[in-house]
């Protein structure tokens, strides 16, 4: 909280990097809890259980870590890992989120008291693993559209590698696993929502003014992420 303050009292942007997300922090000890539920009335193993194997609960919820986030109207963006997944979630401002599939369903952040972000809150970007399907990573891009407004593109890419290389191998492999679990093409991928997008938001009034006259600040152009990509490129879909 103290770096949270600090930063949005030097009027910057935060963006937050961890390898665990808001849906992937569990406030409690999960083996404990299998070991109460299985095993009850095993007194003697608990308490050896407690006493050799020691697994802290997590002092905080990823419920009250996407709370805390979006109670900072500075925090625009949170880069995270962990499941392996593609995702893409619309953090609102009381800490719910909207997955990508919820988003493709119709749902949406309920209109928040002041103007923040398009989500009404932030968005959290989760990046798959390059070592399991899809292999995929991230490029991620935080542009000022001038307007009051900005915009997060992120964009998933592959390795790429000829026959015989250690990425046609390994995602040989990586497949082969899959296979053997029933998750072939799926596990990983995450939902159309959930890959490439146009992320917008509105940046807090009193950055508005900092973000125009940032020293260094200049026009960015890509090819393959931006608004107008190049030619032969599909426009990214954008949230919401």
């Amino acid at each position: 909280m103290q770096e949270l303050d600090r930063a949005t009292a030097d009027q910057k942007a935060i963006v937050i990097l961890s390898h665990h997300g808001g849906g992937s922090i569990n406030k409690g000890s999960l083996f404990a809890g299998l070991f109460e539920s299985f095993y009850p009335d095993e007194t003697e193993l608990l308490a050896l259980w407690a006493k050799y194997f020691v697994e802290p609960a997590e002092s905080t919820s990823g419920a009250e870590v996407r709370e805390l986030l979006a109670s900072y109207p500075n925090v625009i963006l949170h880069l995270v890992g962990h499941t392996h997944e593609n995702a893409i979630n619309a953090v609102c401002p009381d800490g719910t989120a909207v997955t990508g599939e919820d988003y493709l369903a119709g749902t949406r952040c309920a209109a928040a008291e002041a103007p923040r972000t398009a989500a009404n809150g932030y968005w959290e970007v989760v990046a798959a693993s390059v070592r399991e399907h899809p292999h995929h990573f991230r490029i991620t891009e935080i542009v000022d559209n001038g307007d009051g407004t900005g915009t997060v593109f992120t964009t998933v890419l592959r390795p790429q590698g000829g026959e015989g290389s250690l990425h046609d191998l390994g995602l040989f492999l990586a497949l082969a696993e899959a296979h053997l679990e029933g998750t072939v093409y799926r596990s990983g991928l995450g939902t159309a929502a959930d890959r490439n997008a146009a992320l917008r938001f509105a940046w807090p009034e009193a950055l508005v003014p900092v973000i125009a006259t940032a020293e260094g600040a200049s026009p960015i152009a890509s090819e393959t992420t931006l608004a107008e990509p190049a030619a032969g490129l599909p426009t990214l879909p954008g949230w919401p």
